[in-house]
């Protein structure tokens, strides 16, 4: 094995770290939310493929749809991005189903 190869394998793995560490971390910012609104989370699926607009779209390591149920026992489906990458480092986004803006969350 060449020096390349191991700069190949060290890469792949720092990236594969921090996807991981990004997804951690706002996985734990989605629970104190859900928690914070009295909401019980149902599902939380993540979704690294993100479509930001026609000008910015790609790999986020952050990113979930999340379905909850309220208090009156309806479910509530989110989309959350944030939490762990550089530019949203302890917020998260939440966005309803319609794809507006609900809240903008720093924890």
């Amino acid at each position: 094995m060449g020096f390349q190869e191991y700069i190949i394998y060290l890469l792949t793995a720092l990236v594969v770290l921090y996807f991981w560490g990004a997804n951690f971390r706002t996985s734990r910012m989605i629970e104190k939310w859900a928690k914070d609104n009295g909401l019980k989370i149902h599902t939380k699926l993540y979704i690294p493929w993100h479509w930001y607009s026609s000008a910015c779209w790609g790999l986020h390591p952050a990113n979930f749809r999340v379905s909850v149920k309220n208090a009156s026992g309806e479910i509530e489906t989110y989309w959350i991005v944030g939490g762990g990458s550089t530019w949203l480092k302890k917020e998260i986004k939440v966005k309803n189903k319609d794809g507006n803006v609900e809240k903008r969350i720093t924890i």
